[in-house]
């Protein structure tokens, strides 16, 4: 083959490859937009996304929008239906309840390697501040807002463990979006436990009590565990 064929080969494969890489930041852009509007409260569960504006939002064409839902849709955060368009995916109960025991049994593993590996003055230095917050959005009955802090104290806890697998964990469970749905099954009384739960362990936390943070939140779990398995779904956030 003559060099300017090889030439020719080398470029085309350059592009193609450049191409590749650029859309696929494209696609991660449409994906990090939805999740984040998910995790924020600007998209709700059940809420139809409209193409033209995350076309509009992102600043893309259609076909990495469309690839980026396609890909959210195939980790459970959307659903897709032909012809139709793409929703946010509504957990159900049994979604939410299975989340729990998984976000469980993560939790106390990533919070003993956190107890173990770092001091009282550190764990309150990165915490600390997340509870104010959850309480702040607490006061503000803002519960989208809470959950989201909810999730930074999770997400905290395992970034303190040292264990970068919890945090590909974590990222694989898509935490923002158990935590809006879980939003819409609680009531004002269940958001004061749950603030006060959280409360309680974090106080135990910092002062290194493992056997007594892993009680509280098992207890806490339960506690959702229990509303979940209620029929009756808050009037509050419909």
């Amino acid at each position: 083959m003559s060099m300017t064929k090889l030439s020719i080969l080398k470029n085309a494969s350059q592009r193609t490859l450049l191409h590749s890489k650029g859309s696929s930041r494209d696609v991660e852009r449409v994906m990090e937009y939805v999740r984040d509007g998910i995790a924020q409260g600007h998209l709700a569960p059940g809420q139809k996304l409209i193409e033209a504006d995350i076309c509009t939002a992102v600043g893309l064409k259609r076909g990495p929008v469309r690839e980026g839902l396609r890909m959210l849709a195939g980790q459970g955060v959307l659903e897709l239906i032909p012809n139709r368009g793409a929703w946010v995916r509504k957990l159900d109960r049994k979604d939410l309840a299975d989340m729990v025991q998984t976000l469980a049994s993560l939790n106390a593993g990533a919070l003993f390697q956190a107890l173990r590996k770092n001091t009282k003055t550190h764990l309150k230095a990165v915490l600390d501040p997340i509870i104010a917050e959850m309480r702040l959005a607490q006061a503000a009955r803002s519960y989208p807002a809470l959950m989201r802090e909810i999730a930074r104290y999770h997400s905290a806890v395992i970034d303190l463990s040292g264990n970068r697998y919890m945090t590909y964990l974590l990222e694989a469970l898509h935490v923002y979006h158990y935590h809006r749905s879980m939003a819409l099954e609680l009531t004002v009384e269940n958001w004061t436990l749950y603030v006060g739960a959280y409360e309680q362990a974090h106080a135990a936390v910092i002062r290194k009590d493992f056997a007594a943070a892993a009680t509280i939140f098992e207890e806490h779990a339960q506690r959702l565990q229990n509303v979940l398995a209620q029929d009756v779904t808050p009037a509050v956030f419909r």
